[in-house]
């Protein structure tokens, strides 16, 4: 009972901002969450074309953030909260470069713990399950320390993310899915390629450091 009304409570305030909004912006409303859209799917297929982890998590930063105001504008604040468990993971990584109590395996623990139950909490079918299982392999991926760790972990996440989609008629995010899931397969290939040639590089670096080594000698 009190699960049903806390998500009764939720869906009234969410029908309450977008008729507040819709009302004060008019045609413009529409124009605004779609072009946030825009802006939050292009960010998405951008971030797995970073090279560091750094700009990566950055970048999924700012397209949870970009998500986040698209489905709030929406009145959807379900995958908002879900967006918002995004933007503090992706804080947390940031600032572990700096602070050492940031960089703790614990974090990803409980963040996967705090997605678990959220994602249990608004379970409503079986088709749900794939929304859980790509929340799971989010969260883990960018607590991932190597770059195509991530990528490899995402292209398991967006193949659930896309069965959601088509499952829920998500036409929009349909689309957002399948262009994330090539830009991941693109960045595997690409990456994959160039660390290949660096460390083919620093091979014959090595090789020829210790041929100078063994002529001094």
């Amino acid at each position: 009972m009190y699960h049903c009304n806390l998500l009764f409570s939720v869906s009234e305030i969410s029908e309450w901002i977008v008729s507040t909004l819709s009302a004060k912006l008019g045609n413009g409303y529409s124009l605004l969450y779609n072009a946030i859209g825009v802006v939050a799917i292009f960010l998405q297929i951008m971030i797995f074309q970073m090279r560091s982890k750094k700009n990566i998590v950055l970048l999924g930063l700012f397209s949870n953030i970009g998500w986040m105001s698209y489905f709030s504008l929406q009145g959807d604040l379900i995958s908002c909260t879900s967006g918002i468990i995004g933007i503090v993971s992706k804080i947390i990584i940031l600032l572990g470069a700096k602070h050492r109590w940031a960089d703790s395996k614990w974090w990803s623990v409980c963040f996967l713990a705090f997605a678990g139950t959220y994602s249990a909490f608004t379970f409503k079918g079986m088709m749900d399950i794939f929304a859980f299982v790509a929340s799971m392999l989010s969260v883990s991926a960018y607590f991932m320390k190597k770059e195509n760790d991530i990528r490899k972990l995402f292209l398991f996440a967006y193949c659930a993310y896309i069965c959601n989609s088509i499952s829920k008629l998500y036409v929009v995010a349909l689309i957002a899915d399948v262009t994330a899931l090539i830009s991941v397969i693109v960045s595997l290939i690409r990456y994959r390629k160039k660390d290949k040639e660096e460390e083919l590089g620093e091979n014959q670096v090595t090789e020829s450091m210790e041929e100078e080594l063994a002529e001094n000698a």
